[in-house]
């Protein structure tokens, strides 16, 4: 590498003799450095360091403070010999003082200290430093870089901490104050945010995040913080205007800004006096980040240096034969020939502009093979190819044209990945060569003064687990332990910037590569054990000291989801204080926050929120497990609360993971949720989070609020009549209907709470559930067939009706209806009060209608919609995703649904007054599929839904834990499961002068296994009377098989009354087929056991 300088020469800043006493120089070589590669470049106003490929470090420049570090001459590059016992990886320079930040991240400065810009204290403000000394006030903490703006310095910290000291008259030092400080402090409001990389200003300064955040405060005199107004920022402010722009460098000069995308685009703001900002005029100052075009037609943007007021860079273009090139460009302030404009020949009318408005081509420079760019005050240090003599290019430099240059379509930061680029010039990167070196350095970049270029801190992933695992274990482990103990690590380390840039939209969250921490996870499992207790150690730190981040964005939470995948916090017994520091920190999560995260775990596959759940479900079982107070278990709820919220909204996984199967599993635990539901208190319970709630838990906790309700109805009852009851009824299997609607209606609705008895006249039985499971079931068949032949009526009389409402008939079918909608409501209300099975008969939409408040409109989704009518919804979804803002010309649609009509023809109603003349337009879209999805559902069968509501709540409405459950929690416990082994019923069977090894047992369930799915539903309908089991799945059928003598002509009989069954003694397996297939097929009715 070699090193070329220009601009202002006068104190000797370029190394260069002034010979002709002007000041300046054009573009110039500088003479080897003892030989040593130069890979580092800092420049201030009147001096400038260079640090070699060896850690040796030459300064040349004006010297009045001793900002140089050394004695001897001021305009020619000599060596800093008091920093030969450090191995110094890179520099920054101020106005007056130099800062050199060796190897192993220690810090040392020389120069003047009289604003506190050493950070030694107040022991050197008169007389400041003549030989570099280290900064003590970081202690032992590895510095990643350091930067300086005129008299302040912020350093980054390898954990993603920024420090800052020196002058903060300005607010520079982001700690909300304006006073200077002379030791470093760290800026609390960065603190956790992933600070990748740092920059100052004369006066103010800027942090860039592995979010691509950029946070700005100090001196905004010129709009330089890029915030829209001239107001100072004492702390540091995000610039929400780059928010999802994917700003990857930010250079500052005295009152401007540059900001470079990863997609090589350019921004500029604040001022623009000397046409520094590049946009082809001038004005005193720009408020808000404003984007460069003119650029683009040299090349896409790879680097970019600043100085005072003016800036240089690099450019990358591909030429047709696919081959890249780099380009140099600069505008801005030339006053000193600090643009480098044809220094050669010098004749050359652009030579003399003191100003260049938009960007120009350096044809000279770009045949350097220029590397790197370091801008300081007025002058320009350039790091190029191995070529000493390169040619020349006689050719004057140029604005560019206006025919645009192609440009190449990759996103990559190329300039800084020599081995993945087709660069017409090839050599070694200087990042390859200082981290063969100096590998504890991990510098990936040359870093100019006043400015910054994206580049890892503390990293741990694959690759580096796999490589220090072989080289250097001990520096891995501190390594892991460090980046773990960092929230801003975390948070930075694993932001997927290519599925950001491939976003069709902004979006407030970034997305995050979940990939990549399993599998730096995975890499840590297989390296040792030793990196797992490091991990392990990190983390414990980390959440111990949570309260030291600021959080304010939803970037902030990103470390969220990496803790969460840690593979070890499944054994919570094992990581108890991180799982408690962890949980209480999700559950005091903001509630603007709570979106953000879930919204990350959406963009990611669903195992990942999945591990999260089930992380926080083991802890919950730990702790129920285990003697620990209950304010544990409160705030894992309280986080699980907010993640299931969430998932409701996003629909990540289904709702099972967040069931807790040890809450309420024993009789202890299971009475304690009772009480707390017969006597509801603030006091924390369960039952204040029914999503954690197994429906078999729900059962039971509604079977008990059913037996108070009945035991409060039996004690009103015993008043009124002098004597305890039940509600009885006595039905005819022929009339089952009509006798069961008499004896209710006869009946005071309060018996109808009462627990309810049926016997069938004529029959042998005593009802232990089995009698009413079965008259439910022929119940609503009789009231099914009644329903649909009075709607076949009604369409029958359809015109009658549309010609005279008041016709008898047409009211009495409509009546009929009603009624029968009633009484299913009311049945149904019945078994759920009573335990009973039924037969599922609705959708999942209708539960969740009977659970909802229908006056509200909002209560019915689209994803509602879609289990009904697929085909609706997914047109409805597209005219909600349309972005084009002219859905009225496209979809011409209007306030109106089309619907079939009781006999099938398509009818259109308003869904709203005047419906029919108001468009669909892109700010009412929403209130439109909102308003159709509501009428499409609900609304027009709203009178017949209301009277099936009224009839079911006129018995559940008293009861509590009715609104506990979910839709398909209501359904389960009314229908039963469908979802059974005949296996569990076989296991939880007792026998009656039978035993397991019997040959008649055996070939009973061999015979039972063999059913076909039907005849097995057939065959439990037989044995229980129904078809489905309890909400408990099969163990909880308990089945009796009692031997019934040695007749084979007899069939085995059922009591469903008990779940007994009478099975004789057949000779030969066939027989007993025969036989069982003929009982369950044609048996109906009780008898007595």
């Amino acid at each position: 590498m070699s090193v070329a300088a220009w601009g202002a020469n006068g104190t000797g800043q370029l190394g260069i003799r002034d010979n002709d006493g002007t000041g300046k120089a054009w573009i110039t070589l500088v003479p080897d450095f003892d030989l040593h590669c130069p890979v580092f470049v800092a420049s201030g106003y009147f001096h400038s360091l260079v640090v070699t490929a060896s850690g040796t470090v030459y300064t040349a420049g004006k010297n009045d403070n001793s900002q140089l570090g050394r004695d001897g001459s001021e305009d020619k590059w000599e060596r800093v010999s008091t920093l030969e016992t450090v191995t110094v990886a890179s520099a920054a320079a101020g106005i007056d003082f130099s800062i050199f930040v060796s190897a192993e991240g220690r810090l040392y400065a020389c120069g003047a200290g009289h604003r506190g810009q050493l950070g030694m204290g107040r022991d050197y403000i008169a007389d400041g430093i003549r030989i570099p000394r280290a900064i003590k006030g970081l202690g032992n903490l590895p510095v990643h870089m350091v930067v300086c703006g005129n008299r302040h310095c912020l350093a980054l910290a390898r954990d993603t901490r920024v420090f800052s000291w020196g002058e903060g008259t300005d607010g520079q030092l982001g700690d909300g104050q304006f006073v200077s400080r002379h030791t470093p402090e760290v800026v609390v409001d960065l603190t956790g945010k992933g600070v990748i990389s740092v920059a100052a200003g004369a006066s103010f300064s800027l942090a860039l995040t592995g979010a691509d955040h950029l946070y700005t405060f100090g001196s905004n005199s010129h709009g330089q913080l890029g915030l829209g107004d001239t107001r100072m920022r004492l702390r540091p402010t995000l610039v929400r205007l780059l928010e999802g722009k994917q700003i990857t460098q930010v250079v500052a000069g005295d009152f401007h800004t540059m900001a470079r995308t990863r997609t090589g685009h350019l921004f500029g703001w604040g001022s623009n006096q000397c046409g520094q900002l590049g946009l082809g005029y001038k004005t005193e100052k720009i408020l808000l980040p404003t984007e460069n075009a003119l650029i683009l037609e040299v090349g896409r943007v790879s680097d970019v240096a600043v100085g005072r007021r003016h800036t240089v860079g690099l450019a990358q273009t591909v030429e047709d034969d696919d081959n890249q090139t780099i380009i140099a460009f600069a505008f801005g302030a030339n006053n000193m020939g600090q643009l480098g404009l044809d220094a050669v020949f010098t004749d050359h009318p652009a030579s003399r502009r003191s100003e260049i408005l938009h960007p120009v081509r350096l044809k000279r420079v770009s045949a350097m093979a220029p590397v790197k760019f370091i801008a300081g005050g007025n002058h320009t240090i350039l790091i190029f190819g191995d070529e000493i003599n390169p040619p020349i290019d006689t050719s004057p430099d140029v604005v560019p044209s206006s025919k645009p240059i192609k440009i190449p379509k990759s996103t990559e930061d190329e300039s800084h990945h020599p081995k993945r680029t087709a660069i017409t010039h090839a050599h070694t990167s200087p990042l390859l060569v200082r981290k063969q070196i100096l590998a504890a350095a991990a510098r990936d970049c040359l870093e100019p003064c006043h400015g910054m270029a994206t580049s890892p801190v503390c990293i741990v992933n694959p690759s580096v687990v796999q490589t220090l695992s072989q080289t250097s274990p001990a520096v891995l482990i501190q390594q892991i332990e460090l980046f773990f103990s960092s929230v801003g690590c975390l948070n930075a380390a694993f932001i997927n910037h290519e599925e950001i840039a491939q976003r069709h939209q902004k979006l407030p969250y970034p997305s995050i590569d979940m990939k990549l921490v399993r599998n730096t996870y995975t890499s840590l499992i297989q390296a040792s054990d030793a990196c797992l207790h490091a991990v392990e150690r990190g983390l414990k730190s980390m959440v111990l000291r949570i309260s030291e981040n600021s959080f304010s964005t939803s970037a902030d939470y990103v470390f969220v989801l990496t803790v969460l995948e840690f593979p070890l916090l499944l054994q919570s017994s094992q990581c108890t204080s991180i799982l408690e520091a962890l949980v209480r920190f999700l559950a005091s999560t903001p509630d603007d926050a709570k979106p953000a995260i879930m919204s990350m775990y959406n963009d990611t596959d669903s195992k990942y929120f999945f591990r999260a759940v089930k992380v926080l479900q083991n802890y919950l079982t730990y702790l129920e497990s285990s003697p620990t107070s209950a304010e544990s278990a409160l705030v894992t709820a309280i986080a699980l609360s907010w993640m299931y919220a969430g998932n409701e909204r996003h629909h990540i996984i289904r709702y099972e993971p967040f069931y807790n199967d040890t809450i309420g599993s024993t009789p202890e635990k299971l009475a304690t949720l009772i009480q707390w539901m017969r006597s509801p208190s603030k006091v924390f319970s369960y039952c204040m989070f029914p999503f954690l709630l197994t429906p078999a838990v729900k059962s039971e906790l509604l079977r008990d609020c059913n037996i108070a309700m009945m035991a409060n109805q039996m004690a009103a009852q015993a008043v009124f009549s002098g004597q305890l009851s039940c509600l009885k009824l006595a039905v005819r299997r022929s009339r089952i209907l009509q006798d069961t609607m008499d004896q209710l209606t006869s009946k005071p609705r309060i018996a109808w709470t009462l627990p309810l008895r049926v016997e069938f006249k004529d029959e042998e039985g005593v009802d232990e559930g089995g009698i009413v499971s079965e008259s439910f079931c022929s119940l609503y068949t009789f009231v099914w067939s009644r329903l649909t032949q009075s709607l076949r009526y009604l369409r029958a009389f359809k015109g009658k009706l549309r010609a005279n409402i008041q016709s008898s008939c047409v009211i009495e079918l409509l009546a009929l209806a009603f009624w029968a909608y009633h009484t299913m409501g009311l049945l149904l209300g019945l078994a759920l009060h009573n335990s009973v099975l039924v037969e599922p008969l609705f959708p999942l939409v209708f539960y969740k209608m009977l659970l909802t408040d229908m006056g509200d409109e909002n209560s019915l989704t689209l994803e509602d919609l879609q289990s009904l009518a697929p085909e609706v919804a997914r047109g409805l979804k597209q005219l909600l995703d349309y972005s084009d803002r002219n859905e009225r010309e496209v979809f011409g649609l209007t306030f109106e649904i089309t619907v079939p009509d009781v006999d099938g023809k398509m009818v259109t109603y308003p869904l709203k007054e005047g419906g029919e003349d108001i468009p669909v337009t892109c700010f009412n879209k929403i209130e439109y599929v909102s308003a159709y999805v509501n009428y499409y559902i609900y609304g027009r069968c709203a009178a017949s839904f209301d009277a099936f509501k009224e009839g079911f709540l006129s018995v559940c409405k008293g009861t509590r834990a009715l609104h506990m459950l979910r839709p398909e929690e209501l359904e389960i416990i009314l229908c039963g499961n469908p979802d059974w082994d005949l296996t569990d019923v076989e296991k939880a069977t007792t026998y009656v002068n039978f035993s397991p090894t019997d040959d008649v047992i055996k070939w009973f369930w061999e015979i039972v296994h063999a059913f076909s799915g039907q005849m097995k539903k057939k065959f439990l309908a037989f044995l229980t009377g129904s078809s489905r089991v309890p909400v408990r799945k099969a163990s909880a059928v308990r089945v009796v098989i009692q031997k019934s003598g040695n007749d084979e002509n007899r069939l085995p009989a059922a009591h469903t009354c008990f779940s007994v069954l009478d099975l004789p003694v057949y000779s030969s397996k066939e027989q007993l087929q025969k036989k069982l297939i003929q009982a369950v097929q044609e048996t109906e009715g009780f008898t007595l056991v």
